[in-house]
């Protein structure tokens, strides 16, 4: 349980990290400013409501992206603590 809980607030952290890096990767052009928010916000999303509709609506409105945001919840599930949101 204690592991599971270290997982769960070590995706936080690191969905947090990737928000705030994406945002700063708006403004500069080295960094993959998207794709880290996107990382962020799939990563948040079985958390945070706002997040996980956003989700839930991209894969319906982007079929193509579902299989990607499987795998990436797949993965989440498995080293990072997550749980399965409920849609």
């Amino acid at each position: 349980m204690l592991i599971r809980s270290f997982l769960w607030l070590m995706r936080i952290s690191l969905g947090i990290l990737f928000l705030l890096l994406g945002l700063l990767g708006l403004v500069l052009p080295l960094m993959p400013g998207w794709l880290l928010i996107a990382l962020g916000v799939i990563s948040l999303a079985p958390d945070v409501p706002v997040f996980n509709r956003l989700v839930l609506w991209l894969e319906k409105r982007f079929p193509s992206l579902r299989k990607g945001i499987a795998k990436t919840r797949a993965f989440l599930e498995r080293y990072g603590g997550a749980r399965t949101p409920n849609p």
